[in-house]
């Protein structure tokens, strides 16, 4: 957030601002990072929804294209 007195929730733990938030775990398919911020002196939030689409393993999509079983 441009003001450090701003509060930000990346899906419900809070991040420091001008902070990266701890690591976030990418599943094969959507991800979805709910983002909160609250601005300094405010009491209304502005909220953000990132979707994060991570592919499938090659060796997935085969077992999943053939019937087989996944690795």
């Amino acid at each position: 957030a441009a003001d450090s007195q701003s509060t930000i929730n990346v899906n419900g733990a809070a991040v420091a601002s001008g902070s990266a938030s701890s690591g976030l775990p990418l599943t094969p398919g959507d991800n979805v990072f709910n983002i909160v911020v609250t601005p300094a002196g405010s009491t209304s939030t502005l909220t953000y929804m990132v979707v994060v689409t991570r592919p499938l393993p090659a060796a997935w999509a085969v077992a999943y294209a053939t019937g087989g079983e996944v690795p």
